[in-house]
């Protein structure tokens, strides 16, 4: 059965619920890249103050603790900056 609706008027609609689509599923993108960084910065924290690791690691403890913490903060950095360049770009 045909669409009661001109064919123009409904690619219209459809467009913007795709758009609208894209646009919800990058924000929840968004919004876990932040938490992963956090994540994994919270961790690094976590690894460098415990005292939950095995004494044969504990020399690593450090070592895995500030790369955890880099990691971390990276992501935050690239996801921000991403997100600032899609906003100036009209994405």
């Amino acid at each position: 059965m045909a669409s009661p609706l001109p064919v123009g008027l409904t690619f219209l609609i459809n467009s913007h619920l795709v758009n609208k689509l894209f646009t919800d599923v990058n924000k929840l993108f968004i919004y876990m890249a932040y938490f992963a960084g956090t994540l994994f910065v919270l961790l690094g924290v976590t690894v460098l103050l415990a005292n939950w690791v095995p004494d044969e690691y504990a020399q690593y403890r450090v070592i895995m603790g500030v790369v955890l913490i880099l990691y971390g903060a990276y992501r935050i950095i690239i996801t921000y900056t991403k997100q600032k360049n899609a906003e100036r770009d009209g994405n």
